[in-house]
């Protein structure tokens, strides 16, 4: 297999991956699975923030060990070492995915 088909293909089974302890820990907290099919603003806010969070530190974590390394094209986080386009997802992937989740659980018949 190609290197960069690898590459993207591992990074974006993380990121789905990421996603889903993100909402299992949404889901321990609240202590209930209701929260998918009428996500509240805070709900939004926890599993875009746990992304982020987990985020930032792989970034920080990988970017240290030499795993990866950014282009010169890739914008940085001003005052650190973390590129932009990597935190910029964790504000929309949450979102969106819970926003699917709960139209999708809205439509299917109970």
């Amino acid at each position: 297999m190609n290197d960069i088909v690898w590459f993207r293909l591992h990074c974006t089974v993380g990121d789905v991956l990421i996603l889903l302890a993100c909402a299992l820990a949404v889901t321990g907290l609240r202590r209930s699975t209701s929260w998918l099919a009428r996500p509240r603003i805070l709900d939004f806010a926890l599993i875009t923030a746990l992304g982020l969070a987990y985020t930032s530190f792989s970034e920080h974590v990988n970017l240290g060990r030499g795993t990866w390394a950014y282009s010169e094209l890739m914008p940085l986080v001003p005052g650190t070492p973390l590129g932009l386009a990597p935190l910029a997802q964790w504000l929309v992937l949450p979102t969106a995915a819970v926003w699917f989740a709960a139209r999708l659980s809205r439509t299917l018949p109970e």
